[in-house]
This record gives structure tokens, sequence and C-alpha cells, in this order.
């Protein structure tokens, strides 16, 4: 006997670190999701796919999610860095100059300015989330 209607993309749409990108779809959800097995995560590509996308709000789902926080929260903190100042004027040379002490930064921000949106976004951790609600 088979089972009748196979697998269906994920509504709403997921990020698959597997391919870095939002591309699950109803053929090829199975492969990637075997590909989750031994497969190296593209943790970059999904955190730019995501911040390209124009989302707001990001919803981790745990218990305990601690890579794409971490990895959010670093970028944050590295781009506040090279963004503090007193005057636009001195900013180029704020972000050149910093940028020299982060090259992993410099690496990605050229071809990537979505990035600069990371600071912006609202993080949820699910299980934080249901365990401040009131019980009724």
């Amino acid at each position: 006997h088979t089972v009748r209607g196979g697998l269906q993309p994920p509504q709403p749409p997921i990020a698959s670190l597997v391919t870095g990108k939002v591309n699950y779809n109803d053929f090829n959800a199975r492969d990637i999701l075997n590909r989750w097995i031994d497969h190296p995560q593209r943790v970059w590509d999904g955190v730019y796919e995501t911040l390209s996308r124009g989302i707001e709000t990001i919803v981790h789902v745990g218990p305990e999610p601690n890579l794409f926080p971490a990895t959010f929260k670093r970028l944050s903190d590295n781009l506040r860095v090279q963004l503090q100042g007193r005057s636009a004027g001195s900013l180029g040379k704020r972000v050149v100059s910093g940028m020299a002490r982060r090259p992993w930064l410099t690496a990605v921000l050229p071809s990537r300015t979505a990035l600069f949106r990371a600071p912006f976004l609202q993080h949820v951790i699910l299980e934080d989330w249901l365990l401040e609600q009131p019980v009724k």
C-alpha cells in the first residue's frame, strides 16, 4: 500500500540550511530533508536569504536553539560597532577601518548589503515565548 499525498512545500516557506535558500517544493522536500543528515549547513547563505527576503521577525524553534540566534547576534553586534559614531562624514572611515579588523565581515558585505538589516530583526525563541504566555 502507498499513502496518498506525499510531501508538500512547507507553509510558511522555510529556508533550508542544506541549500541556503527557501526552495522546498512538492518534489524536492524529501531529498532536502535527507541531505540534512550528511551535508554541511550553509548558515551564511541561510542568513542572507532570510535578510534579503525582507523578513522582519524570525521564530527560532528549539529546544534551546543557539546557532541562528548566535549568528544573527554576532552579525548585528559587529554591524552596530561599525556604524557607531558622531558624524555621517566619518562613517566611511569607521566602516573601512572596522572592516579591516573583521575580515569575515569584509568578505561578505560588498555583495550582500541585505546583511545591514540584521540589527533590525525581531527574534522569537518559540519555547521561551510559549512559557511566557499566561495559563488560562
